[in-house]
């Protein structure tokens, strides 16, 4: 757009808009220009803050201009918890340092004035495009922003996306994050993009030449303004009609909620819910059900729909996709509303699947065999809890199960060197988070922009556990010692109603993050000392917990907050399954004819196979498998290993024979793909072909996380245990 056209446009909005100017005098108004290299050379005085003063001469304007060169996004959003290219600038900062910076640069521009309109103009993604991650850029560039809107309170701040300039055209990852820049501006009703291909001058190079900076600056400030004078969509709704509940920020990648509800709208005297799909002769079919509430008891639809062969009685496919629309409607029938979600069958397990490449023993013994050669001791990382109880879990394992092995001397050194390791770490006895293990090496940067002497809770329960298995491989009593400690300080620090909070700051016990559903390990360890070691002054702490759990995810099912290097999202924002997985392990133990236990848990673990499981092959990834979260969705080994583990615990209560098929269909995929050398990948992904697409050709290997190599090896060897005991019954 040359200065003409922008001319054009300002005279166009001031008729159309009735000035914007002189109609919103007064107002601040905030622009974010940030992103990378291209970003960097764009000099807002140049022409963007001129173009826009233009438009509102009368206004309070706030240009805040912030990029960094060679940055990925993973750099600029919180929730980045996929793979990173460690030769990208900062590859060893934490995901978000640079968004914590420019938030901050916003606020001190700011000067305490709330922004009445806000504009992020956004031009990144050179460094994802050539590092290979586009598979992650779209999650992550929407991440980043409603991080914005959030954090700004501005649910309506409008985004300008610069599009990558045709520097790579042609190059799979390049195309792609145009691709995705494309479709999240377009998608986006308060979104745009500006086109940069003709910016980079004749040779096509990285950066846009010095004339094209400056025509890039005009871009983003013409189309700024051209967003801030459209009609805002929100504006033009006469009331809000939306999807409440604990599914409501579902991804429905794989949905089968057992009730939709939405909120009431003032008007209506009924509500309808119609599901559309194409059955597999490619007719239109649709069901209807109609609510004086606005709520759908779907349960009975999906029954009559989709019965245990994965075919529906309409022909459709257990892993098709379909439309959910519900509207609110007046005493005449007339629709005053409504909302659509698209939603998609998860695909039920229907083994059997691929057969095992060997023992599950075998392969576990191969792993550690990697461990200890590698021999990681003194080195936990940035999250120190969770790495080296990973690694004591594993190897107190094998020596259980391989107490004469070849490698059971050098397994047990290792293990009790992990266990001093953190034992070195420890707060001191007078702090209020008293012989805790760091959960986080005190220079690590949370997306919450805490760093010294930050403690994530549940990871004390964690290393409690560790210590335990260390007892009882040893019987050197400093190791119980050590989780009686860690028991007694979550013991004094249990909040009134029962849990504990997500992090604090140890010295002070200040919390730092609230919410957090991951209660369940302490719950593990309480159970464990109780029950093995005769800790009764735990039971009335434990039976506390036990209720708020009860009361609280059981029912909402805001199962959220817990891995360590996230910060705390807005609720069901970012689903995960490691603390439902591990209270469904403690309610089976206890579970009675009296207390209902068994019906609960069969409900969580039908949450989480919704969520999070594949049983069938789904585009790149390695199936049968498990997703981790939300914001990072990926299958990966841990997560399989963990649902081997509840398939486990409801076999040892049910006896049931699918949950063994479903534990040793994800375990012999593990030993299928683990590499010769013993771990295993941790990013299950590969590259299938279309002719056979559970055919696994091209294993990604890449950014291994050691801790989920040794739990996944640590559950098989579990899993080769239970396999044992029920023979012998």
């Amino acid at each position: 757009m040359n200065l003409r056209q922008f001319a054009i446009l300002c005279s166009t909005l001031t008729f159309f808009g009735h000035s914007l100017s002189a109609a919103d005098a007064g107002k601040v108004r905030l622009f974010v220009l940030s992103g990378q290299s291209n970003m960097q050379g764009v000099a807002p005085d140049a022409a963007f803050t001129p173009a826009v003063k233009q438009v509102f001469p009368n206004d309070d304007v706030v240009v805040v201009h912030y990029a960094e060169g060679g940055t990925p996004i993973r750099r600029w959003w919180q929730g980045w918890t996929g793979p990173h290219d460690v030769s990208a600038a900062g590859a060893d900062q934490a995901p978000g340092d640079l968004y914590v910076t420019l938030m901050t640069k916003v606020q001190t521009a700011l000067a305490g004035r709330t922004p009445d309109t806000v504009v992020l103009v956004w031009m990144q993604g050179e460094r994802d495009a050539k590092s290979g991650l586009s598979a992650f850029y779209e999650q992550a560039l929407k991440g980043l922003i409603q991080a914005v809107r959030d954090d700004l309170k501005q649910p309506d701040a409008a985004v300008v996306i610069g599009r990558l300039s045709d520097h790579q055209k042609g190059n799979e990852h390049w195309d792609a994050v145009r691709a995705i820049q494309e479709k999240v501006a377009t998608q986006d009703p308060r979104g745009a993009w500006v086109d940069t291909d003709d910016l980079n001058g004749e040779k096509n190079d990285l950066h846009c030449t010095k004339d094209g900076f400056v025509e890039l600056g005009r871009r983003f400030a013409a189309k700024s303004v051209e967003l801030l004078a459209r009609p805002n969509p929100t504006a033009i709704i006469p009331a809000e009609f939306k999807r409440t509940g604990w599914n409501a920020m579902a991804r429905q990648q794989f949905m089968h909620p057992p009730v939709l509800t939405y909120s009431r709208l003032a008007g209506a005297a009924n509500y309808r819910c119609r599901v559309s799909w194409i059955d597999a002769h490619g007719a239109a079919q649709t069901k209807h059900l109609e609510s004086a509430l606005p709520e759908f008891d779907l349960a009975k639809m999906w029954q009559d729909m989709r019965p245990a062969t994965g075919v529906g009685k309409d022909g459709l496919p257990a892993h098709d996709s379909f439309q959910v629309s519900a509207e609110a409607v007046d005493s005449g029938g007339k629709p005053l509303a409504s909302v659509v979600s698209a939603c998609q069958w998860e695909a039920p397990f229907n083994g059997p699947y691929r057969p095992a490449k060997c023992a599950y023993g075998e392969s576990a013994a191969k792993t550690v065999a990697c461990l200890l050669q590698k021999n990681l001791t003194g080195e936990g990382g940035s999250f120190p809890v969770l790495m080296n109880a990973a690694y004591i879990r594993l190897l107190t394992s094998y020596l259980r199960v391989y107490p004469q092995g070849e490698l059971a001397g050098m397994a047990l050194q290792q293990a009790k060197q992990y266990g001093q390791d953190l034992l070195k770490t420890s707060t001191p006895a007078d702090w209020v988070y008293a012989h805790m293990p760091m959960s986080h090496l005190p220079n690590y940067h949370l997306p919450s922009g805490h760093q010294t002497h930050m403690f994530q809770v549940g990871r004390g329960a964690m290393a409690g556990m560790a210590y335990l298995d260390l007892y009882a491989a040893t019987q050197d009593k400093v190791w119980l010692d050590a989780a009686l400690r860690i028991a007694a300080t979550l013991k004094k620090n249990q909040l009134p109603d029962g849990r504990w909070p997500f992090r604090v700051e140890p010295r002070t016990g200040t919390i730092l993050e609230d919410y957090t559903s991951d209660q369940a390990e302490a719950i593990l360890l309480f159970d464990k000392l109780v029950r093995n070691h005769g800790q009764e002054d735990l039971h009335e702490s434990l039976d506390k917990a036990v209720r708020w759990m009860l009361e609280n995810p059981c029912v909402t099912f805001q199962w959220q907050q817990q891995w360590d290097d996230l910060g705390t999202f807005k609720p069901y924002e970012n689903l995960e399954h490691y603390d439902t997985a591990l209270f469904i392990e403690y309610l089976l133990r206890h579970a009675t004819p009296q207390n209902a236990y068994e019906a609960l848990v069969g409900k969580l673990a039908r949450y989480i196979e919704d969520h999070f499981v594949e049983w069938q092959p789904c585009e790149d990834q390695i199936t049968p498998g498990v997703r981790e979260q939300y914001v990072c969705y990926p299958v990966i080994d841990w997560h399989c290993a963990h649902y081997i583990r509840v398939c486990m615990a409801f076999h040892a209560k049910t006896n049931a024979e699918l949950w063994l098929q479903k534990a040793r269909a994800l375990a012999d995929t593990l030993t299928v793909i683990q590499h010769p050398s013993g771990f295993y990948p941790t990013w299950m992904k590969h590259k299938p072909s279309k002719d056979a697409p559970g055919e696994l050709k091209d294993i990604n290997y890449a950014d291994l996380w050691p801790n989920c190599s040794s739990y996944s090896a640590e559950i098989l060897l579990r899993l080769g245990e239970h396999l044992k005991a029920t023979a012998a019954k």
